[in-house]
């Protein structure tokens, strides 16, 4: 199993388990509703959250800010090497990526302090459906 921990936090901590095995091409997304204080475990056995189990998945994390303003902070916090060409995305509520391009796990490590200066939804984008 492949396996990364994404933690994104302002106040409480949100972590993310990301857990994938390779094996047929598949297009498909997975989007998942967040709360800051939940964890996305991909160990848990009450779904599929946190897998990216065949290439060209994407997995999308949506959490909504309701101050606008604020800072959020992105870690990578565990990483496992086969993840390190993994890209991400921080979608703001417009659609625009906060990194500016796709990031890769390895490249970035840490996402760094990024500014949530619109209210709404944001998503962070995991994977690629490019196989």
């Amino acid at each position: 199993m492949l396996k990364s921990t994404l933690n994104l936090w302002w106040t409480p901590l949100l972590s993310l388990f990301l857990l994938g095995a390779t094996s047929l091409v598949a297009q498909s997304q997975q989007i998942h509703d967040l709360t800051f204080g939940n964890t996305i475990d991909g160990y848990a056995s009450t779904g599929g959250e946190g897998w990216i189990q065949n290439p060209g998945e994407v997995e999308i994390f949506r959490f909504e800010v309701t101050v606008p303003g604020q800072k959020i902070f992105l870690e990578w916090g565990e990483q496992d090497p086969a993840l390190r060409q993994l890209p991400i995305k921080l979608l703001d509520p417009w659609g625009k990526d906060l990194f500016g391009s796709p990031q890769v796990v390895a490249a970035q490590g840490a996402g760094g302090v990024k500014d949530v200066v619109r209210q709404g939804v944001y998503e962070i984008g995991v994977g690629s459906e490019d196989a």
